[in-house]
């Protein structure tokens, strides 16, 4: 993602699970936010758009009905502690970089921490979400680059992270299920805007409206492009029906 920030937004994994018997499924929800590589040791620019789209996703989760239980911001956001949430949580959000990686699979960076940049090496992969899930999510929103396409444009790999929360590479026209997430590259300024007015929508709504509509809406306003090559391009799969209040 680019701003800005090269950043591969972290799909806003919005994620619905089964079989908590603590609290109702339904309502728990995650926010993962990467802020540590996105800054300007790491970029070349100063990129302040990470603690705005981790409050933004605050927001979102609210609308929706989903209460807030785990994640963080910053150095808190690691690979153990995603994939130790992932069973009991209801709707994740994360922001990051994203991409279909050197393993062959796609994946998304934790924060490197204070002090240093993302590496190749420092991913959760679809494979690790995939045995650690808790089947099915209701709503994922993956906030990074190209993780809402159905194969890595350069490469030509599929894309795995959509099945890994038990959500179908399709669009179906029943159930709660429903994952979103950003087709090439991107800015994090181009991002931050269509999640905000992806909001708006949901808000006006009551938020509990056809998702469908709500990307729709959102996909209406110009968003600067990631390069000559990138549009900026959303999309979804799964259901156009799902919220929180299940």
């Amino acid at each position: 993602m680019k701003k800005i920030a090269w950043s591969v937004l972290m799909s806003v994994v919005l994620i619905a699970s089964t079989g908590v018997s603590v609290v109702d499924a339904g309502t728990w929800s995650d926010r993962w936010v990467n802020s540590n590589g996105f800054t300007s040791n790491c970029l070349g620019y100063t990129d302040n758009y990470p603690s705005s789209m981790y409050a933004q996703a605050a927001t979102l989760f609210s609308t929706l009905g989903f209460s807030y239980i785990h994640g963080g911001i910053g150095s808190v956001f690691t690979r153990s502690a995603v994939l130790a949430s992932l069973s009991p949580a209801s709707a994740m959000y994360i922001h990051s970089h994203g991409d279909v990686y050197y393993s062959g699979g796609a994946a998304f960076s934790q924060d490197p921490g204070v002090g240093h940049c993302n590496s190749t090496s420092d991913h959760v992969t679809a494979d690790q979400v995939n045995a650690s899930a808790y089947p099915p999510y209701n709503l994922v929103y993956m906030s990074t680059c190209y993780l809402g396409s159905a194969n890595e444009p350069h490469s030509g790999l599929a894309n795995m992270m959509p099945e890994a929360f038990r959500i179908p590479k399709t669009r179906i026209l029943s159930g709660n299920t429903f994952y979103e997430g950003y087709v090439y590259e991107t800015y994090d300024s181009s991002a931050y805007q269509f999640e905000g007015n992806f909001l708006a929508w949901m808000q006006a709504y009551g938020g509990n409206s056809y998702m469908s509509a709500a990307d729709t809406y959102a996909s209406s306003f110009y968003y600067q492009p990631g390069g000559p090559n990138d549009p900026f391009m959303s999309m979804w799969y799964g259901s156009y029906y799902a919220k929180g209040n299940l």
